[in-house]
């Protein structure tokens, strides 16, 4: 009877999904050229789950660098597809880090190249300007950072290529007041819920 239960048992948990795979955010972007893109909660433990992202039929962790499976741990974490014409996806969660650490990812029409920005700050990416010669992203600077400014600002420039699309390619720098960027369309972004 014992080996039987044991057997039963093994068996059902062998039968078990090893990890659940939830889709939890689609989004189109691009202009001219749509270019979707797929965010995938994984391997759920307490209020953590496995991140990944998918685009060009391939998922990868998250944060593929150097330990992408802790890395790409998260709890708290917030998606948008933000922009109307075109849209870019905007990841904000706690992962490892004592920051709040936001992925923004682009698929830029004009050049036909992914553009992605990664950056830990204590608030929120708050702004977003697109241009096709680039993005910035605007995040509000609470006071507590090495800069005295009320917003930082950082940049994505285009026109660099492939070599130059590190994770963070420039800034943050300080500004008193929000850009302003002739040809470059700014998306307000919906500001992050209080977390419990």
């Amino acid at each position: 009877m014992k080996t039987a239960m044991t057997s039963l048992l093994l068996g059902l948990l062998f039968a078990l999904p090893v990890s659940a795979s939830e889709k939890v955010a689609q989004c189109q972007l691009g202009s001219a050229e749509k270019k979707q893109v797929e965010v995938l909660a994984t391997h759920p433990i307490s209020d953590t789950a496995l991140y990944r992202l998918v685009r060009d039929g391939k998922a990868d962790y998250l944060y593929a660098d150097e330990d992408p499976e802790e890395d790409s741990r998260g709890s708290s974490v917030e998606i948008q597809c933000a922009g109307e014409d075109e849209q870019v996806l905007v990841l904000t969660g706690e992962f490892n880090s004592n920051f709040l650490q936001s992925v923004v990812l682009r698929f830029n029409s004009v050049w036909g190249a992914w553009e992605r920005m990664d950056f830990a700050e204590r608030a929120a990416p708050e702004w977003l300007y697109l241009g096709q010669d680039g993005m910035y992203v605007v995040v509000p600077n609470p006071g507590r950072n090495e800069t005295p400014e009320p917003y930082l600002v950082y940049r994505f420039d285009s026109t660099k290529g492939q070599d130059y699309q590190a994770h963070v390619n420039e800034g943050p720098q300080g500004s008193d007041a929000l850009p302003e960027r002739p040809g470059y369309r700014a998306i307000h972004l919906k500001p992050r819920q209080p977390q419990p």
